[in-house]
C-alpha cells in the first residue's frame, strides 16, 4: 500500500484502487472518471442516508409509497418539525414508553438519551 497525497499528480490518483475523501464528495471531478475496478469511500448524495433527520424524513417518504414494504422500523419524530405530534403522546408530561433521543448532528453515539418525559426533550431547545 502506498498513501497518495492531495499534492500527487492527476496520472498517479487515477490510478489509485482506493480513494478515501474526508470531505463533501458531490462536487469533487474525481467521481465522475472513477474506474470500475476503484473503491471509495464516499458516494453523491450520502448525506441522505447519513444523517438522521434525512435518513427519517426519506423512509417516511417511502413508508407512505409502500407501507409494506417499510413497516420494518419504529415511528420517528423529526423534532422540533413534528414536536406537537411527539408532545401528544406525554399525557401529564410522562410515558409508559421509552423514546430513544437522537441529536442529527452528532456520530459514535454522541448526545443519545432515553426518556419517558417530555421535559427532557423540551429543555434541548433552551
Amino acid at each position: 500500500w502506498k498513501v497518495i497525497g492531495e499534492e500527487a499528480s492527476d496520472k498517479v490518483k487515477r490510478d489509485c484502487h482506493v480513494i478515501w475523501v474526508d470531505k463533501s464528495f458531490a462536487n469533487d471531478k474525481r467521481f465522475v472518471s472513477i474506474q470500475p475496478w476503484q473503491r471509495i469511500n464516499h458516494f453523491p448524495g450520502m448525506t441522505n442516508i447519513c444523517r438522521k433527520v434525512r435518513l427519517a424524513q426519506s423512509l417516511e417518504l417511502m413508508k407512505k409509497k409502500f407501507p409494506r414494504e417499510y413497516s420494518f422500523f419504529p415511528t420517528t419524530y423529526v423534532l422540533p418539525l413534528h414536536l406537537a405530534a411527539f408532545r401528544s403522546l406525554f399525557p401529564n408530561g410522562q410515558s409508559m414508553s421509552t423514546f430513544i433521543i437522537k441529536p442529527d448532528g452528532s456520530a459514535q453515539g454522541k448526545g443519545i438519551f432515553l426518556t419517558k418525559r417530555i421535559e427532557d426533550v423540551e429543555n434541548l431547545s433552551t
